[in-house]
């Protein structure tokens, strides 16, 4: 029996299943507001206890990111260390998420070390998967530099990306940053932007780095996925501009001193798993 033809509540399924469910994970960038609690988090706590009133077996797991660069950025505002940080955010997710009746499972705090070490050979199979199936391209694009810290850091500390990036969506013109558009919910990379700045300092320039992107070429069966999920029109129509602009390929790593590294000989820079794809799937592995 499928999962999306439950019988009424109260009535015993024909089948039990096994069902693990983990929400997107939060950035530890500060507490859990009602705009999470009402999106993805309540939401699959109502999934979770329906599917166990209905009797099957259903497991729960989240955690949170403590590897995204919008940490260092409050981090900075805050004048607090940039881990530090991070655990103090973890533990508001927690208790917001707690006082609201959604626990969890599963919830590794992956601020641990030995907790974040485990993490990190879990995206480590993710990587050498991908390498051995030779499931992305080498692309290069041009990212912006700042004039925050000198000439001689690291260019990955220097490229000003993530939670430094400001700019107007290249599809509705409204104030974006990092590579979305909350107004639209449009993806874009630095380089397609409208008058890009720096959120720590001034643009100075642009130079090359090369990111891993995902290949697949399911263009059509996300589509056909999608239908069959009945996905509302409004996010879906997201979802098609972007199949229709780049196709189905997807970024995979960003340039970083910090985070989850990804090694590729054609790799200009260091490279680190992208939070908003190859990372929350490691996050998704790991619980």
């Amino acid at each position: 029996m499928s999962l999306w033809q439950t019988p009424p509540l109260g009535a015993s399924p024909s089948v039990q299943a096994d069902v693990f469910i983990s929400p997107v994970n939060l950035t530890a960038n500060g507490p859990p507001h009602l705009g999470h609690i009402g999106g993805p988090y309540l939401r699959m706590d109502v999934l979770a206890r329906h599917l166990k009133r209905l009797g099957h077996f259903v497991t729960s797991a989240l955690t949170t990111d403590q590897f995204e660069n919008h940490i260092e950025a409050q981090a900075l505002k805050a004048g607090v260390e940039r881990a530090e940080f991070a655990r103090g955010n973890d533990a508001k997710i927690r208790k917001g998420l707690t006082a609201l009746g959604i626990i969890y499972d599963v919830f590794p705090n992956t601020g641990d070390l030995h907790v974040s070490a485990m993490f990190s050979n879990t995206a480590q199979v993710l990587t050498r998967s991908l390498d051995s199936k030779q499931s992305y391209d080498i692309n290069e694009e041009q990212l912006p530099v700042d004039d925050f810290f000198s000439r001689t850091a690291s260019i990955e500390d220097r490229f000003c990306i993530g939670g430094w990036f400001g700019a107007n969506c290249p599809s509705c013109g409204a104030d974006a940053g990092s590579y979305f558009c909350e107004q639209c919910g449009a993806h874009f990379s630095p380089s397609e932007a409208a008058s890009p700045l720096s959120r720590r300092g001034t643009i100075a320039e642009w130079l090359p780095s090369r990111s891993a992107f995902l290949k697949d070429g399911l263009d059509k069966k996300l589509r056909s996925l999608w239908t069959d999920m009945a996905i509302q029109p409004c996010y879906r129509q997201i979802a098609e501009a972007y199949l229709d602009k780049n196709g189905s390929k997807m970024r995979l790593t960003i340039p970083s001193t910090y985070g989850i590294g990804w090694d590729n000989v054609q790799f200009l820079d260091r490279q680190a798993l992208f939070s908003y794809s190859s990372l929350l799937y490691a996050h998704s592995l790991f619980c």
